[in-house]
């Protein structure tokens, strides 16, 4: 195969082969062993974790060799496949990637966060990104505790067992998210910069951010963190920033009775006419338009 066929997979699994099924928002399925599989896509997100065996999993076009405690993580719109497997035992976690961006506290505060389920996903197999998370026995025996109760959750299904599944869920994406922070690896450590800038935008929602202060904190030049942030969320830093500061505004405009001129200032703008500038531009509406339409 060719890198050209990443742009055309052998079959899409959101039809009639359903693995993760509507109002779910987990599933796990064991591979005892994996087989071969051709370049597929779906509309979920995987967090997959070898188990034993070797392997290889062809993603951007490359043969990416795979081993017992390999973790990582696959974007729905991503083709993958794997080859080569000799005795290739892993987990798949299907789960809906929304589960991310619901309120996670300090979640995105971790280095690793952003590394592991927002960059390596994205640049996996281009350039010198491949699975920089690989667990020893000790965290592997731990990761596979949480994945069991996830599992037992699901099963059941009780009422609450999806809610359930979702909190070992969390566990499980804080235990590796630390332990991704941690890592030596040169490339888990360049993610993980990159990781700690975007988290820390997304703690300081109240106030203006300086590309110094960013540049600084991910020990990369202003070039550099540009194009990270370019390829990852979209956008440049800054305008990424910003993004998340008028979303933040509008949230507070539907569900609290503040000023516009308050919410500005709770969001780090000093100027209420600038901040319904930027407003209108991202929301396309006026502040107080959508607080009305909002209501």
């Amino acid at each position: 195969m060719t890198s050209d066929d990443q742009e055309n997979p052998e079959f899409n699994l959101d039809s009639e082969d359903v693995l993760l099924a509507p109002g779910e928002p987990l599933k796990i399925v064991r591979r005892e062993p994996q087989i071969p599989y051709p370049l597929h896509t779906h509309s979920f997100a995987e967090l997959v974790i070898i188990l034993s065996g070797t392997g290889h999993h062809r993603v951007a076009g490359q043969l990416l060799p795979i081993a017992a405690g390999d973790v990582f993580v696959i974007l729905g719109n991503r083709a993958h496949g794997y080859e080569d497997l000799s005795e290739l035992y892993l987990v798949n976690l299907f789960f809906d990637p929304a589960i991310l961006e619901a309120r996670t506290y300090d979640l995105s505060r971790l280095p690793g966060f952003h590394a592991l389920f927002t960059l390596e996903p994205q640049w996996r197999g281009e350039g010198d990104v491949t699975s920089h998370l690989k667990l020893d026995s000790t965290r592997l025996d731990k990761a596979m505790n949480l994945i069991e109760r996830i599992e037992d959750e699901i099963k059941c299904g009780e009422d609450g067992y999806r809610y359930m599944a979702v909190v070992h869920f969390m566990r499980l994406a804080g235990e590796l998210s630390r332990w991704y922070s941690g890592a030596q690896h040169p490339g888990a450590r360049r993610l993980s910069r990159i990781g700690a800038a975007i988290g820390y935008l997304e703690q300081h929602l109240d106030e203006a951010v300086t590309l110094d202060e960013l540049t600084g904190l991910a020990d990369l030049s202003a070039s550099t963190l540009n194009r990270a942030f370019r390829r990852a969320v979209g956008l440049p830093p800054l305008a990424y920033h910003l993004r998340l500061r008028i979303r933040r505004a509008g949230d507070l405009l539907r569900t609290t009775d503040l000023s516009v001129t308050e919410v500005a200032g709770l969001t780090g703008f000093d100027d209420a006419n600038y901040f319904a500038r930027q407003f209108r531009n991202v929301m396309g509406l006026s502040p107080s338009v959508y607080r009305i339409k909002a209501g």
